[in-house]
């Protein structure tokens, strides 16, 4: 953002819209990463049936667990644009290597526009999916907001956050069955 004018009422102007533009931002620390993305699919990922594996990790200092997948960092752009257009079947939170998450976390996934695929408010898809010890399956919510398969868009980023876990650096993976054809209009 730059800012311009030279009167006071116009730094405070910048101010108040730099305020406004970071609003959403998620401050939390803790990141997600993809570690595996099993390729059964064409070149180039344009008819893709596969898997893909995210690793995330809790935040050191206060176990959260807060991550958006922003394109400009490595990794993040290959895995929003082999998700763009693909439907996501089914979906698989378990334990790997390293410290478990506290015993019944909750998850939600949020794209950018505040499109829900997955919300931990109780009795809902991402109530208890982490888990300490246990596998847990579970489905994201459609575009009707009942349990369906969800086309990804993948020009709208990702937030996935952990809740209701208390360990410092938790490691914790989720593996995304995801099918279908590119977007090629993003």
């Amino acid at each position: 953002m730059k800012c311009v004018g030279r009167r006071f009422g116009g730094i405070v102007l910048c101010m108040v819209m730099g305020v406004l533009l970071t609003a959403g931002t998620v401050y939390a620390g803790g990141a997600c990463a993809p570690v595996a993305i099993t390729d059964q699919s064409s070149v180039d990922y344009l008819v893709y049936n596969g898997q893909i594996v995210l690793e995330c990790t809790a935040d050191a200092a206060d176990a959260s667990m807060a991550y958006t997948f922003a394109s400009t960092v490595t990794g993040n752009a290959t895995f929003m644009g082999v998700m763009n257009g693909r439907y996501v079947l089914g979906a698989m939170a378990y334990d790997g290597a390293g410290t478990d998450p506290s015993d019944q976390s909750d998850l939600d996934i949020v794209d950018s526009d505040g499109y829900v695929f997955v919300s931990s408010a109780a009795g809902e898809n991402g109530e208890n999916v982490i888990d300490d010890g246990d596998d847990s399956t579970f489905y994201f919510y459609g575009p009707d907001g009942n349990i369906g398969y969800p086309r990804v868009v993948g020009h709208k980023p990702w937030t996935i956050t952990w809740s209701n876990n208390a360990v410092n650096e938790a490691v914790h993976y989720l593996r995304l069955d995801v099918t279908g054809v590119r977007n090629v209009l993003y």
